[in-house]
């Protein structure tokens, strides 16, 4: 049983000697890892041909949240939707009508609309992303001549009319809390449900101004001006509003934008406003092919969109023009763009490799030039590293074998072999100690040559003339060896101790006469003793040794 366990250890210690030599395992682990990146690769390329397909061949139908019919947002929407099915036949968008920019961003971010126009001013949540900015609203607070409002904080005890849940009352309400007003308490906010409400009740007299976030020339407005003796109130001191309202920027309305003269509206030069861009944004969950599409349309067709709309509202078709990429996005609270978003305009520059192709070709040459010449150096090192390893762990091994004639022959064999170990080392220690060991077998001088090839094992590792992988190989055969080793002399302290039992036993046979105690007897427990002290018997074979001797003493004294 002893002799099989040591046979099966050694085996092992084989094994990890030899493994970089299994070929065989290496191969398997190769085959392995290319069907598993060749099973990645074709599920990426087939989730990419499957968006491809479900993108080109099957429809899709998308709603977008625009706004009042009377708006530019609305009426813009209508000839982007027009021509992104004019490219894209299976791509409906829907463009639906809705109470403004509040009623929007609620929509997208629960799932209702699938894109949606906002000012950017409006908050939204992380699930909604940004495709494009369409073009710049402006604060217009258009007021009655006769209102006594001239300045945006003259707007106090006055009345106040804006269309409820929309964009338009969330700026307002900023641009007043500016200025140190709050509704109900400065001055008197009526809600209304649309723009006709509002206007009616302005040209009747019932409230004093109204708020529209509009383009410069929004016909409403212009119909204010002109039916109903309007005029437009300055809203001042833009630049400071952006410290706390990132979104907003300093416009200027020119002189006569609504009326040229008698009086014209605005009545001065660079007539001083608040703006904000109108943002086409999407949920982010929505394709990235697909927004990516869409994104291509709004940069890249302004012409057919502008032939989209109608010439009843020709003063809408400048803001095709307006249609582009957000800028300075970060830091503010627009959404981040959509990734369709973010790829088209990747896609639209020269890519790095198509930019630099020659350095990069020129590069990559030098590159794989060097890395040959590195993996064959690496792989030189290696064997050299390996080889030396080799003969540590066969010195390891060695040392574990019980049999004279069998560890003899194996000294002189490795003695023949050692050509990659510091031959001075060898010389000068190792051999004079491997010749001892042949003439002896000595258990301690085997513990000694173990630990000195661990020591010098160790020494190589720190001056990297092995590998760590090849010094972990070593370790393994070490404790193997060393447990061999504790085990032979576990068994050669047990041989010494039955040799004193079978002295004591031979005389309790064979000189038991009378109960005189023979003088030899203590002389055994003597030699015992020492034998104990020098630490070549054990604790547990002295005990067993002292039950024999106390017992063939007993025996004496009856």
């Amino acid at each position: 049983m002893r002799n099989s366990k040591e046979y099966s250890a050694r085996g092992v210690l084989n094994w990890l000697r030899k493994l970089p030599k299994n070929t065989k395992i290496i191969n398997t682990l190769i085959v392995l890892i290319i069907i598993l990146f060749s099973f990645i690769f074709i599920s990426i390329i087939g989730i990419q041909s499957f968006q491809y397909l479900k993108l080109n061949l099957v429809g899709q139908n998308l709603t977008l949240a625009a706004g009042r019919t009377d708006g530019e947002s609305y009426i813009l929407s209508k000839a982007i939707a027009e021509v992104v099915r004019d490219y894209y036949p299976n791509i409906k968008i829907d463009v639906k009508e809705t109470a403004g920019g509040l009623e929007n961003i609620r929509g997208l971010e629960s799932g209702k609309f699938d894109l949606a126009t906002v000012q950017a001013d409006v908050r939204a949540n992380s699930s909604v992303s940004t495709v494009a900015a369409l073009y710049k609203d402006v604060f217009q607070l258009v007021a009655r001549e006769n209102s006594g409002i001239c300045h945006f904080f003259d707007i106090k005890d006055k009345k106040i009319a804006i269309i409820e849940n929309s964009g338009e009352l969330l700026s307002f309400q900023k641009v007043a809390k500016y200025y140190g007003l709050q509704a109900n308490e400065d001055f008197n906010l009526i809600l209304t449900k649309d723009n006709n409400e509002a206007n009616k009740m302005f040209h009747e007299q019932q409230v004093d101004a109204v708020f529209r976030v509009r383009t410069i020339g929004n016909k409403e407005i212009f119909k204010l001006v002109k039916n109903s003796n309007g005029k437009l109130v300055k809203i001042e001191q833009a630049k400071a509003m952006k410290i706390n309202n990132l979104t907003f920027e300093s416009v200027k309305i020119p002189k006569g934008a609504y009326q040229s003269s008698n009086p014209a509206v605005p009545n001065t030069k660079n007539f001083p406003s608040v703006g904000v861009e109108r943002l086409l944004l999407t949920n982010k969950n929505i394709s990235n092919i697909l927004i990516n599409k869409i994104t291509g349309i709004l940069e890249e067709h302004h012409q057919e969109i502008s032939e989209k709309i109608a010439d009843r509202n020709e003063y809408i078709k400048p803001l095709v023009a307006s249609i582009t990429r957000p800028k300075n996005i970060s830091g503010t609270d627009i959404p981040p763009l959509h990734p369709g978003t973010l790829n088209f305009y990747q896609q639209k520059k020269p890519s790095f490799l198509q930019e630099y192709a020659d350095y990069i070709e020129l590069i990559w040459t030098f590159i794989f030039f060097v890395a040959s010449s590195l993996w064959a150096l690496l792989s030189w090192l290696q064997r050299i590293h390996k080889n030396e390893a080799d003969e540590y762990i066969d010195i390891a091994i060695v040392l574990m074998s019980n049999e004279k004639k069998e560890l003899n022959q194996k000294l002189n064999e490795l003695e023949n072999n050692l050509d990659n170990i510091d031959k001075q080392w060898v010389k000068t220690i190792l051999k004079p100690k491997l010749d001892h060991l042949k003439n002896k077998d000595d258990i301690e001088l085997k513990q000694d040559i173990l630990d000195i090839v661990f020591e010098k094992a160790a020494t190589a590792l720190d001056k990297d003339s092995i590998s760590q992988e090849s010094f972990r190989t070593f370790n393994q055969a070490y404790k193997i060896a060393r447990e061999a080793i504790e085990r032979q002399k576990t068994r050669e302290k047990q041989e010494i101790s039955a040799t004193y039992i079978e002295k004591v036993v031979t005389i309790l046979i064979h000189q038991h006469q009378g109960n005189i105690l023979p003088p030899e007897l203590n002389g055994i427990l003597k030699e015992v003793a020492e034998k104990l002290i020098q630490g070549e018997i054990s604790q547990e074979s002295f005990q067993t040794f002292l039950q024999t001797y106390k017992t063939t003493r007993d025996a004496f004294k009856c």
